[in-house]
């Protein structure tokens, strides 16, 4: 997808199913958590099953819908993810 790492780093083989849960999230998100704190290491809880996830890594925020217009929150997961 081409979306610039701000910081932390990317997935890698190592994040498979198994292993301890971990996600990127975008700046918007780190910024409305996290103002004037580093992201990386904090943990969320999110989705059906409440997975407690690892931040492992900070994206830059993507265009949604139209060009001018910023995109929400965004939290990736790895593909083989466990939650």
């Amino acid at each position: 997808m081409q979306i610039g790492l701000v910081k932390g780093r990317l997935f890698n083989f190592a994040d498979s199913q198994g292993s301890s849960p971990v996600v990127i999230i975008s700046q918007s998100f780190a910024r409305e958590f996290w103002p004037n704190e580093d992201p990386i290491g904090r943990q969320i809880r999110f989705g059906e099953q409440h997975t407690v996830s690892t931040i492992v890594g900070v994206v830059g925020d993507i265009m949604r819908d139209h060009l001018r217009e910023r995109g929400s929150w965004q939290i990736y997961v790895p593909l083989a993810s466990p939650g």
